[in-house]
């Protein structure tokens, strides 16, 4: 079965959906693909005003790369600080983040490219703190809380996928237009 047979497919079993643009006017220059979590996650409804808020940050944060807006990302694994997008450690097996930093708590949203300018969210995690509208437990610098948070995107892959996701050597091995490495 072809890439693009296997997206088809997990689109139909709704196994993934399709990032939708708050505003329909904008035009999509690539494409996220959302596992249901993040699904549920983003099209509420929430407890309260600063999840709403929050969460309607991280919406915009992932809008911002469906729209093809300028992605910073970093192909270094742990030194990725102002990156939008880093490649996580270890680089061989192709698993991002995407960092939403503001409004606190920060989050990072897990996945991989199924092919250029594809990312597929598979799922999120706090950073720092855990916000009083949630019980999981922030990944702080816990090696074993990021390790857990990579391999549950990893399964999830799997259970979607026959192959991993692409890796690379260059921003536009992932990206073709509108990236910067740094």
């Amino acid at each position: 079965m072809s890439i693009d047979d296997e997206i088809k497919a997990a689109l139909a079993s709704g196994q993934l959906h399709i990032l939708e643009l708050k505003m329909p006017s904008d035009l999509a220059a690539r494409t996220v693909l959302i596992h249901p979590e993040l699904k549920r996650l983003l099209d509420g409804p929430w407890k309260n005003d600063g999840e709403m808020r929050r969460i309607g940050r991280l919406q915009a944060d992932l809008e911002a790369f469906v729209t093809g807006k300028v992605i910073s990302m970093c192909l270094t694994p742990y030194n990725h600080r102002t990156a939008y997008m880093g490649l996580l450690d270890p680089p061989t097996k192709g698993i991002f983040d995407i960092r939403s930093r503001d409004p606190s708590p920060g989050m990072r949203v897990f996945g991989g490219f199924v092919m250029p300018d594809v990312f597929v969210a598979l799922n999120y995690e706090f950073r720092s703190i855990s916000p009083d509208w949630s019980d999981r437990r922030p990944l702080q610098a816990d090696p074993i809380r990021w390790a857990l948070a990579t391999l549950e995107c990893e399964s999830r892959w799997e259970q979607i996928f026959s192959s991993p996701p692409i890796t690379g050597g260059n921003v536009r091995d992932f990206i073709t237009t509108d990236a910067v490495s740094i």
